[in-house]
């Protein structure tokens, strides 16, 4: 049993007198402390708790973003950019994420177009780290990772139907899609995707599209509606088209 024997007071060097409880505990005893220094070390412990359920959390979505593997240690810090355009892009990408509360409340969708090794997936993954950290979701996945997920839906024993694989494309916080015109996209591919991308156009969630082409291109890969819809609301599109950097660094 625990119980409290005697109490005499005593000070507090940051807080002055306190009640002090000789409090026993089968054969143990122990004078308590102040009360208030007590209260402040407790608070201090829960802001601990929490902000290490917090990381854990952050650490559970970037580990389950899709991120490849080449891609996880990618953030503004090590993207090397060059003055001029570069710069501007990485830049953007910092504001924009920054600043995703009032990107998300809208919509607005990027496009890093443009051509190999110039750093389209480094900053799209920039960005996707920066907001999870932020508290928001997130992923990353290719159009050839989509068809294959919508795709595996169709067998007898499929886990998740093809309405659930698109739910969960189109409510997350922010999709990267990358690979965009890989290859020539047939009528169900095309429908697929323009299925993912007005359904996150509708709810507003942006959305990042990464492609090795140019605008026209681009245009004629996705097709008008999809072009147009990630156009809207501010949708910035950016045509990469200063030297590679791979084979230097990253």
């Amino acid at each position: 049993m625990i119980g409290i024997q005697q109490q005499e007071t005593r000070t507090c060097e940051i807080h002055g007198e306190y009640t002090s409880s000789l409090i026993a505990m089968r054969s143990l005893t122990h004078w308590s402390g102040c009360d208030k220094c007590a209260a402040i070390r407790d608070a201090e412990r829960q802001e601990e708790e929490l902000k290490q359920r917090i990381l854990r959390e952050i650490n559970f979505r970037i580990e389950h973003s899709g991120i490849p593997p080449r891609f996880a240690d990618r953030t503004f810090d090590n993207y090397d950019a060059q003055p001029g355009l570069q710069s501007e892009v990485l830049e953007f990408s910092k504001h924009y994420a920054a600043n995703f509360a009032e990107y998300l409340k809208t919509g607005t969708s990027i496009m890093f177009l443009g051509l190999v090794g110039t750093g389209k997936t480094h900053l799209a993954v920039g960005i996707l780290r920066a907001v999870i950290h932020g508290g928001n979701t997130g992923k990353y996945i290719t159009v050839s990772r989509i068809m294959r997920d919508v795709k595996d839906t169709f067998h007898k024993h499929a886990e998740l139907s093809e309405s659930e694989v698109l739910e969960r494309l189109i409510k997350t916080d922010l999709l990267v899609i990358d690979e965009i015109g890989v290859h020539r996209a047939n009528e169900f591919e095309a429908n697929t995707l323009f299925e993912v991308i007005n359904g996150r156009y509708e709810a507003l969630k942006p959305t990042l599209l990464l492609a090795n082409l140019n605008l026209r291109e681009m245009r004629e890969s996705v097709g008008d509606r999809v072009f147009d819809r990630m156009r809207e609301n501010g949708g910035r599109a950016f045509v990469m088209d200063w030297k590679s950097n791979r084979g230097s660094k990253s």
